[in-house]
């Protein structure tokens, strides 16, 4: 499949779409979903069939150009040789100069169909806006204060001195009893906020999201439908888990 892109493009896709790549048993599902469009814009996406992870504006089908699985190496290596010819072609400029210039490629492709995937982002029923910065500092601290790695991450709405936040909490043998870490937001919800995320799902979210990217929002139907985070030019989505709230 041949793809006008960008170093910088092909950077983001390896470092927020391959993560949610499946393995090897699913060969449709270890590559990212390439789709390309009239104007020359790209959407890339990546499931394991547990999350699923979306670079770019997603178009109707009527302006769709070509799509195609193509393999996550190949991808490194586009991009790596496209660092490396600039290199040698532009000397002395600094990054900037090059990491956005576009041009063609061809790559690589797997063979099958990709998995129907506008069908799972949930409409914004309910929605969380919150500072990606602080939220990622809230993990860190439970990973490294609790010494916690796998399980769930309780995310549940409190109120304080007119202040809404997130409590996200967890249970671990660390630390006796649950830790808790308070992350300010703002909600739009006719219920209050309780959510179960696997941390290795939210984990991967913060990976993925950029410490200045703003209007971040996080959204869903019920407690039981997929949950989607949405940034500038990326999507996450993937399942809650059920747990029993007190």
């Amino acid at each position: 499949m041949e793809l006008r892109t960008s170093y910088i493009e092909l950077q983001n896709v390896l470092t927020r779409i391959a993560t949610s790549c499946g393995g090897a048993d699913r060969p449709i599902l270890s590559g990212v979903f390439a789709q390309r469009y009239k104007d020359d814009s790209n959407v890339f996406l990546a499931t394991d069939g547990f999350t699923l992870a979306i670079q770019g504006d997603y178009k109707t089908s009527s302006e769709l150009v070509g799509s195609a699985v193509v393999t996550v190496p190949n991808i490194k290596a586009v991009a790596d040789s496209m660092k490396k010819d600039a290199k040698e072609a532009l000397g002395a400029y600094n990054k900037g100069r090059w990491e956005h210039i576009e041009a063609e490629y061809d790559f690589e492709e797997i063979g099958g169909t990709f998995p129907y995937y506008v069908q799972l982002i949930p409409k914004n029923e309910s929605v969380v806006d919150f500072d990606v910065e602080k939220l990622t500092m809230a993990v860190a601290i439970l990973e490294k204060a609790a010494g916690f790695s796998s399980g769930v991450v309780r995310l549940e709405q409190v109120q304080s001195k007119n202040v809404t936040y997130l409590k996200a909490s967890v249970h671990t043998e660390v630390v006796l009893g649950d830790l808790q870490v308070y992350v300010p937001a703002k909600i739009i919800s006719e219920k209050t906020v309780r959510i179960a995320i696997l941390y290795r799902y939210l984990k991967r979210l913060c990976k993925a999201l950029d410490g200045n990217d703003k209007g971040v929002s996080l959204y869903w139907h019920s407690e039981s439908s997929p949950i989607c985070v949405t940034a500038p030019n990326f999507t996450y989505v993937f399942m809650p888990q059920y747990v029993q709230w007190d």
